[in-house]
Order: C-alpha cells, then sequence, then structure tokens
C-alpha cells in the first residue's frame, strides 16, 4: 500500500468514526507515535489529540 493510499485510509477511518480519539490512538499505537509527538508535528495542543 503506498503512502497517499494509507494516509487517505486513516483520514476516512478517522473522520467516518463514531468516537475519533479511539481510532487515532489505534494508528498511534500502531506507529509507536505518541500523543506529545503528533501533537507537536500537527503543531496543536496535545489535548486535542
Amino acid at each position: 500500500m503506498d503512502f497517499e493510499k494509507l494516509a487517505t485510509r486513516i483520514a476516512g477511518e478517522i473522520t467516518m468514526a463514531e468516537n475519533p480519539g479511539v481510532v487515532i490512538r489505534k494508528w498511534r499505537d500502531i506507529f509507536n507515535v505518541s500523543q506529545k509527538d503528533l501533537s507537536r508535528k500537527l503543531e496543536v495542543s496535545p489535548s486535542v489529540i
């Protein structure tokens, strides 16, 4: 699976989820990315993630 397809799949899954926070955590766990690291990359507060 190429990067663009994976990104689309992740974004779609988060967008369509009843509880997006759970889905974000699932993908963070899969890629071993902390909430703090992701928030820095997205330039938002960790509480938003």
